[in-house]
């Protein structure tokens, strides 16, 4: 088992592939939303998750990709890691790939009025542990996909890379440098009518609202070019505010479900 951990780990460290946030950016959103969540779903999550924290949880999808666990075709393999929208930020229902705002509606519409005691144990802790993930993926705005976006090729402080890249992991983890629990110390001090204020609406309308973001980011970048100090601290604040939002939307969205 400690050998399967450490390969794991391992992969994950090196892996050029870019899921949002990365693992630092998910824990932050799950620890978060964990301090925000009423004591009795708390209790249920614990109990699903056999004692583990949601903030252990958050980056399962990525992870098992790199696993023996993980066939191409299997349930897992299917889950939707980005949010469609058109170029007008209006969620498209209708994708050809796997889209998280669809999949967290579902199962939301699934579980409600106490329905999750009406399915397997597995198949809810499953649902349980790809929704700590989604909920967080579908706030980074890369993951918000409009009609015509793209992902073109930039330079930050001196490092060539893909504009997704910079969002998923590259712009928190240099600038912050914060732990997870260090980001619900900083951005978990809303008050009520703030909370209810970013988490009215629905999932869609959620992704909405990072698809405008979305927007804004693009519209400060070319094929090519050069990004310093001048973006990286104008970004960092949009970045924060949706890892924010992400935490209090996830409480939310778990609370109501096993209220």
């Amino acid at each position: 088992m400690k050998k399967i951990l450490l390969v794991l780990v391992l992969l994950v460290a090196v892996s050029p592939v870019a899921f949002a946030w990365g693992r630092i950016g998910h824990q932050a959103v799950a620890y978060i939303a964990e301090c925000h969540l009423n004591p009795n779903t708390k209790a249920i999550l614990l109990d699903f998750l056999d004692g583990e924290s949601i903030v252990s949880t958050s980056n399962w999808p990525d992870e098992i990709r790199f696993t023996d666990e993980y066939i191409p075709g299997r349930e897992h393999s299917k889950f939707g890691h980005s949010a469609f929208y058109t170029d007008d930020n209006k969620v498209i229902w209708d994708t050809k790939e796997p889209s998280a705002v669809i999949q967290i509606t579902q199962i939301q519409d699934k579980y409600k009025d106490g329905k999750w005691r009406n399915y397997p144990r597995e198949e809810v802790k499953r649902d349980i542990m790809y929704l700590t993930h989604a909920i967080g993926d579908m706030h980074c705005p890369l993951h918000v996909k409009r009609t015509s976006d793209t992902n073109p090729r930039i330079t930050f402080y001196g490092n060539k890379t893909k504009y997704h890249t910079l969002w998923d992991n590259d712009l928190i983890t240099r600038l912050n440098n914060w732990s997870f629990m260090e980001y619900e110390y900083m951005l978990g001090r809303l008050t009520d009518q703030q909370v209810d204020q970013i988490t009215k609406g629905t999932v869609a309308d959620w992704g909405e609202d990072i698809a405008r973001y979305t927007k804004i980011v693009f519209d400060w970048v070319e094929p090519g070019c050069e990004l310093n100090k001048v973006f990286a601290y104008k970004a960092l604040p949009i970045a924060n505010h949706c890892i924010q939002y992400a935490g209090y939307r996830m409480a939310r969205y778990f609370n109501e479900i096993f209220k």
